[in-house]
């Protein structure tokens, strides 16, 4: 039997920072692993509240101390939420993963809505200047 630790995760995200962002296949794997292969809750719970730190911008492990790690892109992150996340049984989800997938959700939502808001405003300008500009987006 094997049980992940807080410890385990924690190093695995101190290194990943210093690496390139995960790759989709990468951080697929990852979820098979640690969230669909977990043996008992506790595991799966550990495994989620990774996740949620590995998205976003900053995460305090000690309370003096700032780590970045945000290492799962936009698109990895749609990818997880949308191939990984929408498959969990909301009958079964504990706390941490109803964070878990709120968490993504809304990050996926926001970048949604900033793609959206950033195309109007795009159009608008180029309208308003009489141009045609390509999309830097």
């Amino acid at each position: 039997m094997c049980s992940v630790s807080d410890s385990d995760l924690c190093s695995l995200s101190t290194d990943l920072a210093m690496a390139d962002r995960l790759k989709c296949a990468v951080l697929c794997r990852l979820w098979e692993t640690l969230v669909e292969g977990a043996l008992v809750q506790h595991d799966k719970d550990i495994a989620f509240q990774w996740f949620c730190n590995a998205l976003q911008d900053t995460h305090s492990i000690s309370a003096n101390v700032e780590h970045t790690w945000a290492i799962i892109d936009r698109d990895s992150s749609q990818l997880l939420l949308t191939e990984k996340m929408a498959h969990l049984d909301p009958a079964t989800m504990s706390e941490h993963g109803y964070r878990c997938f709120a968490t993504y959700f809304n990050a996926v939502s926001c970048w949604t809505v900033l793609q959206l808001k950033w195309s109007c405003l795009h159009q608008a300008y180029c309208t308003r200047i009489g141009q045609q500009l390509s999309d830097p987006m």
